[in-house]
C-alpha cells in the first residue's frame, strides 16, 4: 500500500503564530486493487487510514490541511496517466466533512510514478534515495517510506522492499513529523529484521529468523501462524483461516501475482507466497 504523508512548515503568519501546513497524498493508481492479505482492497486500507488520520487530527488555528489525489481520473492505459495529479481539496483550516468527502470519493484506474513526481534523485529501481530520517534530501519535512525508498543499511546492504520495513518506516515517519510540529531534531531510521519466510509447496516451507533456520512442513505451520497473527483483527484472522483452509483441502492456487507497471519502478503485489516476518 502506497500512502505518503507530506508535512511542510510554511512561513509563519505572524511571528507568534507560526502556519503547519500538512498535504495528504493518496496513491490512486490500478496496482491499490490489489489485495491485501485480510482480504481488503489496497485503496479502501488507504483510506481508512488517511480517514481515521483526519478524524482523529484536532483542529487548532494554525494548522492547514489538503488532499491530493495520484491516478483517479486518467485510466493507466491512456496518454498522460503519469502526469494525472489532482490537488482534490486545497490547503486550508481542517474541514473535515470536504476532506472525508474528497477521500471517500477517489477511485483507482491510473498510474502513479510518486518518485519521479518529486523530482528528487532515484536509483535504478525507481526509488527515492532518502535521507537517513526517510526525509527527501533539500527537503528535510518531505518523507518518503515504504517500498518507495532506498536507504542503506549499517552493513551497506538496501532496506529489502517488505512489509516490516514499510511498518517500521511508517512508524518512523510520524514520529518525526511529530517532532518536526514541535521544532525537535528528527530520528534516523534502523531497519531491525525480524527473519524471512517463504512457502515452496504444499506443505513445505523455509524459515529463517536469524541463526535458527527452519524447513519442511513445520516451517509451513509456522508461516500460516506468523501470518494470520499479523492480521489486524481476529474476525480478519478466522476468515482468512478459513479461505486459506477451503483452497488447502480443494487443491485450489491462492493469487501469488507479482506486477510491475512500467516505467514507474514501483511493483504491486496480490497475496505473495515470500515474505518477511512483520
Amino acid at each position: 500500500m502506497l500512502i505518503a504523508i507530506f508535512a511542510a512548515r510554511a512561513l509563519p503568519a505572524t511571528p507568534e503564530a507560526p502556519v503547519t501546513e500538512i498535504e495528504l497524498i493518496l496513491d490512486a493508481s490500478g496496482s491499490m486493487w490489489n489485495k491485501l492479505e485480510d482480504g481488503r482492497f489496497r485503496i479502501d486500507a488507504a483510506k481508512q487510514v488517511l480517514t481515521e488520520f483526519i478524524s482523529e487530527t484536532p483542529a487548532r488555528p494554525d494548522l492547514r490541511i489538503g488532499l491530493r489525489i495520484y491516478g483517479a481520473k486518467v485510466h493507466y492505459s491512456k496518454p498522460g496517466a503519469c502526469e494525472d495529479s489532482e490537488l482534490v481539496a486545497p490547503i486550508a483550516p481542517l474541514d473535515r466533512p470536504r476532506l472525508l468527502a474528497a477521500v471517500r470519493n477517489g477511485r483507482a484506474i491510473g498510474a502513479t510514478p510518486l518518485a519521479r513526481s518529486l523530482d528528487t534523485p532515484l536509483d535504478r529501481a525507481g526509488r527515492v534515495l532518502v535521507a537517513p530520517d526517510l526525509s527527501v534530501p533539500g527537503h528535510p519535512n518531505i518523507f518518503v517510506p515504504g517500498d518507495l525508498a532506498a536507504i542503506n543499511q549499517d552493513n551497506g546492504q538496501v532496506v529489502p522492499s517488505v512489509a516490516p520495513a514499510a511498518m517500521q518506516m511508517g512508524k518512523l515517519v510520524a514520529k518525526n513529523i511529530r517532532k518536526l510540529l514541535d521544532d525537535l531534531p528528527t530520528v534516523k531510521f534502523k531497519y531491525f529484521d525480524k527473519g524471512n519466510l517463504a512457502t515452496i509447496g504444499r506443505n513445505r516451507a523455509i524459515c529463517e529468523i536469524g541463526k535458527v533456520k527452519l524447513r519442511g512442513q513445520f516451517a509451513w505451520w509456522f508461516w500460516l501462524f506468523v501470518h494470520l497473527m499479523y492480521l489486524a483483527t481476529f474476525r480478519n484472522r478466522v476468515i482468512v483461516f478459513i479461505e486459506w483452509a477451503y483452497s488447502y483441502l480443494t487443491y485450489q492456487r491462492g493469487s501469488r501475482l507479482l506486477t510491475e507497471r512500467e516505467g514507474d519502478g514501483v511493483s504491486g503485489a496480490g497475496e505473495s507466497a515470500m515474505g518477511s516476518i512483520g
